[in-house]
C-alpha cells in the first residue's frame, strides 16, 4: 500500500490528523470510499506512525454526506480546524479528497485516551460525532400514500389517521438518517437522570458524558405500555430514568392511541420548551426537544390540540392492494379478487396476512390459481372458512 502520509491528490481515502507541536497524534479521521476502505487506511496510518489502536477511541463512524462538495480537504474543515486548535491541537492531512460524483463516503474519528479527559475538564466537546438530519425517501418508495407522508420531512409535530394501518415506526426508520448527541445522563445536584437508554437508542460512540446514537424513534402503545413511562422513575438512591419524551431528544416519539390528557400533556411541555418537576421537594427544570406524532384510528379525539400537520391515510385502494400484493407475492392477481376484500380488511397489515397465508397455502396447493389462493386467504381472515 502506498504511504498514507505523502501529501497529494486523492480520490478513495484522505486522513485529517490533529497533532500537538510535538508531533504527538491526539485525533485522526479517515475518509473511505467505503467501509474497507476508511478501516484500512487507518491501519495503515497507525502502522506508519508506530501508534496503537489501544491507545484511541473510535467516537464516531458511517457514512457522511458530501452531496455539492467537490473536494475536502484542510481547507474546507475551517470549524473543524477552530475546535481542534481550541485544544492545542493543528490540523493537517494527506492532501485533497476529490469527491465529485459521490453522495456519501464513510469516515472514522478516533481521539485519544488522553484527549477525552481533557476535553471533558475543558468542557469542551469536538462537534465532529454529530451529523446533520437527513430525510431520505428512496428507501420507501413502495409504502402507500408517500406523498402524505413526505410531511414527516417538515419535522413538525404530526396527528395521523392510520386507517391504512401502515408501520410508522418501521416507516420513520427508514427514513430518518443521521446521529444525534445526547447526553448520557443529566446531574441536578446530587441527583442523576438516566437519559441514554439501550433499549430504545442504537449507540454509535461515546465522548465524555455524551452518547452519540440514531436518531431516536421511540414508539408507545396505549394498548400494552404503561402511563408511567413519562414521569421520572427512580430506580435506586438519587438514581432516576428520563421519560420518554426526554429519551426521544432530538428524534421522533410515537404515541399510539394515548390518552387525550397526556397528549395535552406533551404538547404543553413542548410550547414551554422545557419539563418542570420536583425532586424532594426542589424544583428543576429541563429543556426538551422532540417531535411528537399521534397515531389513532379516529383523528376527531384529538382536533382541537392544534397539531400543525393531519395525515389522513384511510383504507386501501383495490389498486393499491394489488400493487402491493403484486411487490410481495410477484404475481398479479385480478382486480375482482382484490375488490372482494372488505373495506375493513384494506389495510397493510392485512395485506401482510394475506400474504403470509397465500406463501403457506401455496406450499400446500402448488398448482393452484394465485387467485383462488387469495381468496382462500380472505375466507380465512373473514371466517368464510
Amino acid at each position: 500500500m502506498e504511504d498514507v502520509e505523502i501529501p497529494k491528490e486523492r480520490y478513495d481515502s484522505l486522513v485529517f490528523v490533529g497533532i500537538r507541536r510535538n508531533g504527538t497524534v491526539e485525533f485522526i479521521k479517515v475518509y473511505g470510499k467505503n467501509k474497507e476502505k476508511a478501516m484500512e487506511v487507518l491501519e495503515e496510518f497507525f502502522f506508519r506512525r508506530g501508534l496503537h489502536p489501544a491507545d484511541f477511541v473510535v467516537i464516531e463512524q458511517g457514512k457522511e454526506d458530501v452531496s455539492g462538495r467537490a473536494m475536502i480537504s484542510t481547507r474546507t474543515e475551517r470549524e473543524l480546524s477552530a475546535s481542534l486548535a481550541k485544544l492545542g491541537l493543528k490540523l493537517i492531512s494527506n492532501g485533497v479528497l476529490y469527491t465529485s460524483g459521490k453522495d456519501t463516503i464513510y469516515q472514522i474519528t478516533a481521539v485519544s485516551k488522553t484527549l477525552l479527559p481533557e476535553i471533558k475538564a475543558r468542557g469542551q466537546e469536538v462537534d465532529l460525532e454529530e451529523g446533520s438530519i437527513k430525510i431520505d425517501l428512496s428507501e420507501v418508495q413502495g409504502y402507500p400514500y408517500i406523498e402524505k407522508l413526505k410531511l414527516f420531512e417538515l419535522r413538525e409535530d404530526v396527528l395521523v389517521e392510520n386507517k391504512a394501518s401502515i408501520d410508522l415506526e418501521e416507516f420513520l426508520n427508514n427514513i430518518i438518517k443521521g446521529n444525534v448527541k445526547i447526553p448520557a445522563y443529566i446531574d441536578l445536584d446530587h441527583h442523576r437522570i438516566l437519559v441514554y437508554d439501550g433499549i430504545f437508542h442504537e449507540r454509535i460512540s461515546n465522548l465524555a458524558d455524551y452518547v452519540i446514537v440514531r436518531i431516536p424513534v421511540i414508539y408507545w402503545d396505549a394498548y400494552s405500555d404503561d402511563i408511567s413511562d413519562f414521569e421520572l422513575k427512580e430506580i435506586g438512591k438519587n438514581l432516576y430514568t428520563a421519560p420518554l419524551f426526554l429519551k426521544a431528544s432530538k428524534g421522533y416519539l410515537i404515541l399510539n392511541e394515548p390518552p387525550i390528557g397526556l397528549v395535552q400533556k406533551l404538547l404543553s411541555i413542548k410550547r414551554r420548551g422545557y419539563f418542570r418537576f420536583k425532586l424532594e421537594g426542589k424544583r428543576y427544570e429541563l429543556p426538551v426537544d422532540f417531535i411528537l406524532v399521534v397515531e389513532t384510528r379516529d383523528s376527531s379525539k384529538y382536533t382541537d390540540m392544534n397539531f400543525p400537520i393531519l395525515i389522513l391515510l384511510p383504507e386501501l385502494h383495490a389498486s393499491e392492494i394489488e400493487r402491493l400484493i403484486s411487490t410481495k407475492l410477484g404475481v398479479k392477481p385480478s382486480i375482482p379478487t382484490v375488490g372482494s376484500i372488505p373495506k375493513e380488511l384494506r389495510t397493510v397489515s392485512a395485506v401482510e396476512n394475506i400474504v403470509r397465508l397465500v406463501e403457506k397455502l401455496k406450499a400446500k396447493s402448488p398448482n393452484k390459481d394465485i387467485d383462488e389462493l387469495i381468496d382462500d386467504a380472505i375466507a380465512m381472515m373473514t371466517g368464510g372458512i
